[in-house]
């Protein structure tokens, strides 16, 4: 998963994409890894941005901009892999019993 400044530096970049149209890179580079696939970027990302009311569409676009190291296929290939709203929701449910 992210670490606590990555999940930071992630979600300064999507507020100011939700509350501005700004898409800045997060303040430290947040490379493909081991620990962090592409499912937990999206569900990550995708999560924050139902938060702030973003469409879809919005989410697969800042994806592609700020993680183009996830995502090198493009916004075609992420808007087919990424989960839809009622999966996020569960899996955030799931997370949250465990705690």
């Amino acid at each position: 998963m992210f670490s606590e400044e990555e999940q930071k530096a992630i979600l300064a970049s999507a507020y100011a994409f939700a509350e501005h149209d700004l898409v800045l890179p997060p303040s430290i580079t947040i490379q493909p890894n081991e620990m962090c696939s592409q499912q937990e970027l999206m569900y990550y990302v995708y999560s924050a941005f139902s938060n702030m009311g973003k469409k879809r569409s919005d989410i697969v676009s800042f994806l592609c901009q700020v993680f183009k190291a996830y995502f090198p296929a493009g916004e075609a290939s992420v808007s087919k892999k990424m989960p839809g709203l009622d999966k996020v929701k569960e899996r955030r449910e799931k997370e949250n019993k465990s705690k």
